[in-house]
């Protein structure tokens, strides 16, 4: 009895053992939606087990799958002793990738899923016949050419008229300027001085000196009197021989005397004086204007005058007026040169002039005349400024439109043929009055 029992309980403790090892291989599972999967694609894994410790275990193993990329993970759900979730994951490598669940539990290692991931077929990696070369019909660049080779002739048959045209005077446009008047500019000064009301400042030396300078120059200037370095004698004298009214010259001489011992002598007049000799210097200003234009014209020089007969006959009218600036300008220096001025493409006149003329005529002219005197003013062969010419036309004309914009941003003219022209027999004349 004793022995039967010993057999029947070993025979029970293999069973109990082989029951609990298939138990423990039925306590957890996995599965997935599709054992094959494209490269970036998504499924779900889904895990069930008994024992929240095998929970544990399965989560920490499937941390370690570093080519598994978990993108949804729910929690653990329970359900009467059964534990279940599922898992969102993707893979971004290709290859079979096993998932083993080798769990650390007295049941013993599960068994492992295994997975396929493959790159989409690609219809483009496909072998493929080579196709003909098919001819294509590009777009004609013939109206661009035509068009360009237009243009650059318009702008050739522009810059051929401005050099053909030259410096003949055809029609002739003076740009007349509003010089003030000398009486004009004294009167202007006198208003200007009584408006800034130096005496009533105090100022009185500053306004005799502003006053006596003043009423010098309106001498001088309108009427032809010496008295900007002459002392107030001299000027006494030049004035009586000038002028008929001995008691209103006796007045301006009184006006400089007080100034005089004002500046020198520290003598100051009244104070009611001041005004009253303000006064007294426009009241003189105002009678003798007519008389001041009227010397101005008389005392205006013609080119006869100015620069004698034999450069005087270089102008088309030796006894036309010279312009003030330009009488001005030969006061300073009386240096000559030579002015190249043209009647045609090639045809080019030359004049003996004062120096400080030619440098104002340089002045008024635009690009046109400078390319015109730079290549036909030399004295080389005709034939070799012809080429040159020839040569040089294209360039001119393809820069013409920039140097054009240049001009404009410059506020100049590209065309401005300067101040003197050429009129009948090739004689000059004044295309403009200048200005400075």
């Amino acid at each position: 009895m004793k022995l039967k029992s010993f057999y029947i309980g070993i025979l029970a403790l293999l069973y109990s053992a082989s029951v609990a090892h298939t138990q423990g291989m039925a306590d957890y599972q996995m599965k997935l939606d599709s054992t094959d999967m494209l490269l970036g694609g998504q499924q779900y894994l889904y895990i069930s087990c008994k024992d929240s410790l095998i929970t544990r275990e399965i989560d920490n193993l499937l941390d370690t799958l570093s080519w598994l990329s978990i993108l949804e993970k729910e929690n653990w759900k329970s359900d009467r002793q059964n534990f279940s979730k599922k898992i969102l994951f993707s893979v971004f490598d290709s290859g079979v990738f096993k998932i083993p669940l080798q769990i650390s539990s007295e049941d013993g290692p599960g068994t492992s899923l295994f997975l396929r991931v493959y790159y989409p077929l690609d219809s483009l990696s496909e072998l493929r016949l080579i196709k003909p070369i098919e001819e294509t019909s590009a777009g004609s660049r013939m109206a661009t050419i035509i068009l360009m080779s237009l243009l650059i002739l318009l702008l050739i048959l522009f810059v051929l008229w401005q050099f053909f045209k030259a410096d003949k005077a055809h029609v002739l446009k003076l740009e007349h300027t509003s010089v003030p008047k000398p009486w004009e500019i004294a009167w202007n000064e006198l208003d200007a001085l009584d408006r800034e009301q130096l005496w009533q400042k105090a100022e009185i030396k500053l306004f005799y000196d502003r006053l006596s300078n003043i009423v010098r120059k309106f001498l001088s200037d309108g009427l032809f009197i010496p008295a900007i370095e002459h002392t107030t004698s001299d000027i006494y004298l030049a004035l009586n021989e000038k002028l008929t009214d001995r008691e209103e010259n006796d007045q301006v001489i009184r006006l400089l005397t007080t100034s005089d011992l004002v500046k020198f002598a520290n003598k100051f007049p009244a104070v009611e004086s001041h005004e009253e000799w303000l006064k007294t210097a426009k009241a003189f200003v105002k009678n003798h204007r007519e008389q001041s234009e009227q010397l101005s014209v008389e005392h205006r020089k013609h080119f006869l005058a100015i620069l004698g007969e034999k450069l005087a006959n270089q102008f088309e009218d030796p006894m036309e007026i010279v312009p003030d600036v330009l009488a001005e300008l030969y006061e300073s220096e009386k240096k000559l040169e030579e002015l190249n001025l043209f009647t045609g493409i090639f045809t080019t006149n030359k004049y003996q002039l004062p120096a400080n003329w030619i440098a104002m005529h340089h002045r008024h002219t635009g690009r046109f005349y400078k390319w015109q005197n730079n290549l036909f003013s030399s004295e080389t062969n005709r034939l070799i400024r012809i080429l040159m010419f020839l040569i040089s036309m294209p360039v001119i004309a393809i820069f013409t439109p920039v140097l054009y914009v240049v001009s404009l941003w410059n506020k100049e003219s590209m065309t401005a043929r300067g101040i003197f022209a050429v009129g009948k027999n090739d004689k000059i004349v004044l295309r403009k009055i200048p200005v400075g």
